[in-house]
């Protein structure tokens, strides 16, 4: 490499990388540096090219190895790059395209060689890639630490400060590519963590949270932020048939968390969205983000109730729908019949279960249908379970916005007989005291209005009414809150799960799977 444009082929004939990987020592200060970080080479953006690229820099990488504890030079080029970092943003500002792609270049350099290194050594001998000469087994020099300390918070900085425009993509995406290297010390070495961990928990952590993460939440989020955020999970879900549990558990862990805050739960309801193209049951051609997410995770439940039939599935979609109900919200016509159409769903396959125990009762137990019984007492529990929540979800949002939601008392009027046999229940009757109200109170001005009413009409009387039902005739109930609670040691599902998906989809990086530890794959 050097001052023209490079390709793989020419990296082992290149007299600067030559010079680099030498044992002769190079002080960052000499000229040496400006040409060998004034090349043109198009980055990999395949693991078909990243796996070329990596497989012309091991030898060479290993050359640096042997060489580096006396020479310095890998510690040099990380302080050529760091020296270049303290004016990025200036020059960013400036637009100064030639010292932004220079700065690139020397990252690219030492992303390359890290990438050997973490694959072909330990940890002990990875720091002394950092010192200037050799040192005991078991001791480091401070520069070590403090060089690769430097590195991991200047990668952070640039992330953080310097701002996304054209000229300054390829660094950022070359920055955030070179903490994935630092970090896959996991991959090759499942039990142990590396001390760039320590250094960003420790050194980055009380500076991050002051630094960036407030300023973050004292700015009220934006409609686009709330786009951005949420619709991406949404997709996610919506196309459960074709994700893997652990895909969609992510999804809904972060949908929980979003809905613990009253914030979100009233802004997503304000945010407007127009022909959403992924979403193909029905045509949406003005729908609310809010009502949006109603929908799709009824379909999730739906989806789990006739497929998978995974509980933890379930509970995560109705914490979502309880966290969210108290600030429902104008729901579209839709959203609000799917939330009545579920409850139907619930309401038949209660019926179907407890006539099927029923029969059971009635019929002899032989020697092999003594388990029948405690099946079907189990799985009327759990549906009983699920439609004590829906009917707390509908409560919830009659008794703190009744008058918001007018499509919501239009399509639980619509299909109030669904209702009755649940009255008597003693698992639901104090919970169906409000929705007897409600559905007595608006029945009651509908017969008042007359007989064979438009869909215009009735409209117009739940309107009305929502303004003149009094609200202490509903009685209160402990506000829906839920909050995902993590299990102990969350990192065993975490950890292996990000790096699969950084494995699996990483930009222009190969991951060779022989001897990768933490997923499990000790073979190519």
């Amino acid at each position: 490499m050097g001052a023209n444009t490079s390709q793989v082929s020419d990296l082992s004939e290149s007299q600067s990388i030559r010079t680099l990987i030498g044992p002769d020592a190079i002080s960052e200060n000499e000229p040496f540096w400006n040409q060998l970080i004034s090349f043109t080479f198009t980055s990999p953006t395949c693991s078909a090219d990243a796996k070329l690229l990596e497989e012309a820099v091991v030898p060479l990488a290993k050359t640096l190895i042997q060489n580096n504890p006396r020479s310095g030079n890998f510690g040099a080029l990380v302080r050529v790059f760091l020296s270049r970092t303290k004016e990025l943003k200036i020059s960013t500002e400036c637009q100064d395209q030639l010292f932004i792609w220079q700065a690139h270049n020397a990252l690219f350099l030492v992303r390359c060689l890290l990438k050997v290194f973490i694959r072909q050594m330990n940890e002990e001998e990875l720091h002394l890639q950092f010192s200037y000469q050799e040192r005991a087994p078991g001791t480091y020099d401070s520069i070590c630490e403090d060089l690769l300390e430097e590195l991991v918070c200047n990668l952070v900085h640039l992330i953080v400060e310097v701002p996304l425009l054209d000229i300054t993509y390829n660094i950022l995406f070359e920055a955030v590519t070179t903490l994935l290297v630092l970090l896959s010390y996991q991959l090759f070495h499942k039990e142990k963590q590396y001390t760039v961990h320590t250094h960003i928990q420790r050194k980055q952590g009380d500076r991050i949270e002051k630094e960036y993460r407030k300023p973050v939440k004292a700015n009220a989020p934006t409609s686009s932020v709330f786009v951005l955020r949420v619709l991406p999970i949404l997709e996610i879900l919506y196309h459960v048939e074709e994700r893997n549990s652990h895909h969609v558990y992510m999804a809904l862990i972060i949908l929980l968390i979003l809905t613990e805050d009253d914030t979100f739960n009233r802004s997503i309801h304000e945010v407007m969205l127009k022909n959403i193209s992924w979403y193909t049951e029905r045509v949406l051609t003005e729908i609310s983000l809010g009502s949006l997410l109603i929908l799709v995770v009824i379909r999730t439940i739906q989806f789990n109730m006739t497929r998978t039939r995974d509980k933890y599935l379930h509970t995560n979609c109705l914490a979502a729908l309880a966290n969210m109900s108290a600030q429902f919200r104008n729901l579209h016509q839709y959203a609000a019949q799917r939330i009545i159409s579920l409850f139907a769903l619930l309401s038949k396959k209660h019926n179907k279960v407890l006539e099927q125990a029923t029969q059971s009762l009635r019929g002899p137990l032989g020697a092999d249908d003594t388990t029948v019984l405690p099946d079907y007492a189990q799985d009327l529990n759990v549906i009983e379970e699920v439609i004590r929540m829906m009917l707390e979800i509908i409560n919830s949002c009659l008794s703190n916005s009744l008058h918001h939601n007018p499509n919501l008392l239009y399509a639980l009027l619509y299909k109030r007989e669904l209702f009755e046999q649940f009255r008597s229940h003693p698992s639901f009757q104090d919970i169906m005291q409000n929705l007897d109200t409600v559905i007595g109170f608006f029945s009651q001005r509908l017969e008042q209005a007359g007989s064979d009413l438009s869909v215009e009409r009735v409209q117009e009387v739940i309107k009305k009414g929502a303004a003149a039902l009094p609200k202490e005739r509903l009685k209160k109930f402990p506000e829906l809150k839920f909050k995902y609670v993590e299990e102990e040691q969350p990192e065993d599902f975490f950890i292996p799960y990000v790096w699969s998906l950084v494995f699996n989809s990483g930009v222009g990086l190969y991951w060779n799977s022989q001897g990768i530890e933490l997923l499990g794959m000790d073979s190519p």
